[in-house]
């Protein structure tokens, strides 16, 4: 049975996006934008293409790949036990990016991770997941509005001076 968090794609089940899920709470007892109001419908379809922009759930733009080689290697020779991961031993930090998986994954350890489960994994795991649009980012990064911000106070001020011009 499919739950309500989750839809049918050629024959396997996916979790739905956060937009999706976001777009159904907004539609949700509505009629289908053919059978209603056109300006009603239409201001639905705005709102969803707005909430659309404001999430970056698939962008891979600040996730940092690590460059092999850039720091020098400071293994000890010594036998001793760690709790620390490999690669902190290595030198290198370990980058991982939180991602919820949409539909079924096979790690390259063969282990299978189900749809809907949030796990971190290294960035070049996350950034072929993430283009490949089968998870989608936990936390994603903010958007930069100003330039939208501006714009509005720009036409604001554009209606404020028209408005000037016709008291005239």
């Amino acid at each position: 049975m499919v739950k309500n968090t989750e839809t049918v794609t050629v024959g396997a089940v996916r979790e739905l996006t956060a937009l999706e899920l976001a777009e159904r709470e907004l539609t949700a007892g509505k009629d289908s934008n053919y059978s209603r109001d056109a300006k009603e419908a239409h201001a639905d379809a705005v709102a969803i293409s707005r909430m659309g922009d404001d999430l970056n759930m698939f962008s891979t733009e600040d996730i940092k790949t690590p460059v092999v080689g850039q720091q020098e290697l400071t293994v000890e020779t010594t036998t001793t036990t760690t709790s620390k991961p490999r690669s902190e031993i290595k030198g290198e930090p370990e980058v991982l990016t939180d991602v919820r998986l949409l539909m079924d994954w096979r790690d390259g350890q063969g282990l299978l991770h189900v749809h809907g489960k949030q796990i971190a994994l290294p960035s070049n795991e996350a950034i072929r997941l993430l283009n490949e649009r089968r998870a989608e980012r936990v936390n994603p990064p903010k958007k930069d509005d100003s330039a939208f911000r501006e714009a509005e106070a720009a036409q604001a001020k554009a209606e404020k001076h028209v408005a000037s011009l016709a008291k005239k």
